[in-house]
């Protein structure tokens, strides 16, 4: 699926292990004249848009070179620091030691009002769309087989999508899209799971077999 991915866009470079994959772009311009115009056109929803318009942002404010200067590195901090937030690493304590850096190598920084919040830009009020649905499976849905032995012995199936908490609205719609299945909370992250054998039988594996078909080994 990289490989397709990665020869239709034309751009990056993909880069594997013994269990990821993983495609890189680096370029300004391949992500201005390729990635920007992609996600424009077709946008993201909910927490993974609102990261993309704070990626655009920065993206912007590069080619502009103001990350060249104090003041424009500073707002780029801003920004950082609040995509992806729930899946990252980064606190507030991360936060003060790059100031901290700055501050040591270019002395009192100027003043500014510092973000805490980022606000809010809306999502896409747009119906999901099988094409959406099929990649949304591809990327990061999953096909499940378990066995349990004690107290009685059965066979478990289920079919599962896994999404950041910010994301957490896609599932939902995933949810209403099928007509079946439950969302649950998790530490740092959201699961979509249907368990019901006729709705696996009668509303996900139709569902497979007319859509878009999935391009890697799901």
């Amino acid at each position: 699926m990289f490989k397709k991915l990665h020869h239709h866009l034309g751009i990056g470079y993909i880069t594997t292990s013994k269990i990821n994959v993983s495609l890189y772009v680096t370029s300004l311009s391949d992500m201005v004249n390729v990635l920007i115009p992609i996600f424009d056109e077709h946008p993201l929803r909910y927490g993974k848009f609102q990261s993309y318009l704070m990626f655009k942002e920065v993206v912007n404010k590069m080619l502009n070179k103001e990350h060249l200067k104090l003041e424009g590195l500073l707002e780029i901090l801003d920004v950082y620091y609040f995509m992806n937030k729930e899946a990252s690493t980064r606190t507030a304590e991360t936060k003060q030691k790059v100031l901290d850096f700055l501050k040591d190598k270019h002395g009192p920084l100027p003043c500014r009002v510092s973000v805490t919040t980022k606000p809010s830009e809306g999502s896409p009020n747009q119906p999901l769309t099988l094409d959406f649905v099929s990649g949304l499976i591809d990327g990061d849905g999953s096909f499940n087989v378990s066995f349990q032995y004690k107290p009685h012995r059965r066979v478990r199936v289920n079919f599962t999508v896994v999404q950041e908490t910010a994301n957490k609205e896609v599932l939902n719609e995933l949810k209403a899209y099928f007509g079946c299945g439950k969302v649950y909370d998790l530490p740092s992250y959201s699961r979509y799971v249907v368990l019901n054998k006729k709705h696996l039988a009668n509303k996900i594996v139709p569902f497979l077999k007319t859509a878009y078909p999935l391009i890697n080994t799901k």
